[in-house]
């Protein structure tokens, strides 16, 4: 690697460690568990481990996932990150645009979830969720 490749792999190290600082950036924007340290370049989301096995499995048409510690990045790998849905407009309307789910919000997934079955098909997280017992209401009042 010459010299002048080394300053630049260096420069895209700050600049990827510069962006997780930011507040959307330390959850994974597929599950959001802390301290994401993978991305999907072509998308612009940082994820998890967990969540970088899942994207891979999608194919490289649909995410190309990298490290952002383990990896070399260059530099069409890391402009489309900060011009992002995430960066631009934060993680909810990032997650609405990448997986179509204007209406139909990602709910927080139960650590036992499927994500693959997640991921392929957004809307079926509400059977992953477990349901919510729900409130007894009290009889009316007798007249």
């Amino acid at each position: 690697m010459t010299g002048k490749s080394v300053k630049d792999v260096d420069r895209y190290q700050a600049v990827l460690a510069n962006l997780l600082l930011e507040e959307d950036n330390k959850f994974c924007a597929d599950c959001q568990s802390k301290g994401p340290r993978w991305a999907s370049w072509n998308i612009g989301v940082f994820i998890c481990i967990r969540c970088a096995g899942i994207h891979r499995n999608l194919g490289v048409h649909i995410s190309r996932v990298k490290s952002v510690n383990l990896d070399q990045w260059t530099q069409e790998q890391i402009q489309p990150i900060p011009f992002s849905y995430l960066s631009l407009f934060g993680l909810e309307i990032a997650q609405s645009v990448i997986w179509g789910l204007a209406f139909c919000p990602v709910p927080p997934l139960p650590k036992h979830a499927d994500l693959s079955v997640a991921l392929c098909c957004p809307c079926s997280l509400a059977i992953l969720t477990p349901p919510q017992p729900q409130p007894q209401s009290s009889p009316a009042p007798a007249p």
